[in-house]
């Protein structure tokens, strides 16, 4: 996000000093509604907004299926859960599973850097959310890191799966995963072996 404040801030454009870098959707707004730009600076406003609507469709997504989750976690049927969706319980049904199957298979493009970006949002999100929690002394040091990291304006991924890789990988070493929340749990550790896998060139 530095690039986008900066660029504005060049071409004389003080309105995004009223924004913050965490709020993506505010962003996305403010740089569609801003016509009277300099055209190069439009332009790059085009391809981060295309791409910001890409991260915001992916987040929603994992949002969704969350939400289904923690449902049927909760004990509703699937009648309950398409009464709220208003839809069927078998739609409800089966886009938990392909939310879920889209969730099994992390994207994992070839190079390392190509995955990294496709997944910046995830891996921040994921971030915040394992630091977030109680974590046993065991990792606090790794955690310490990584909150540090986190506090930074705009932390990269390749950073955060750094710090977010020791954290995870300890707590299962340590059989400390019972403190991450069950969906949290599964998204940390499915999150770092798909970077394993990226790493070991064995991602397709």
């Amino acid at each position: 996000m530095d690039a986008v404040f900066g660029r504005h801030a060049a071409c004389g454009d003080d309105g995004m000093e009223m924004l913050a870098a965490d709020e993506p959707l505010a962003i996305l707004r403010y740089l569609l509604s801003r016509p009277d730009v300099p055209r190069n600076v439009r332009a790059a406003d085009a391809a981060d907004a295309v791409t910001m609507v890409r991260h915001l469709h992916a987040d929603l997504a994992d949002l969704e299926r969350r939400a289904l989750r923690l449902a049927k976690d909760s004990g509703l049927t699937w009648e309950q859960v398409a009464a709220v969706r208003r839809g069927s319980p078998q739609a409800a049904h089966q886009r938990l599973r392909r939310l879920e199957e889209a969730k099994d298979e992390v994207a994992a493009p070839r190079s390392e850097a190509a995955w990294l970006a496709h997944n910046a949002g995830h891996i921040e999100r994921t971030a915040r959310a394992v630091a977030a929690s109680a974590l046993p002394v065991i990792v606090q040091s790794d955690a310490d890191d990584l909150d540090e990291a986190l506090a930074e304006d705009d932390p990269g991924p390749a950073e955060l799966m750094s710090l977010l890789r020791p954290v995870v990988k300890g707590l299962a070493a340590t059989g400390g995963l019972w403190c991450l929340e069950g969906c949290l749990r599964d998204e940390a550790t499915a999150l770092v072996a798909a970077w394993d896998r990226v790493r070991d060139g064995k991602a397709a």
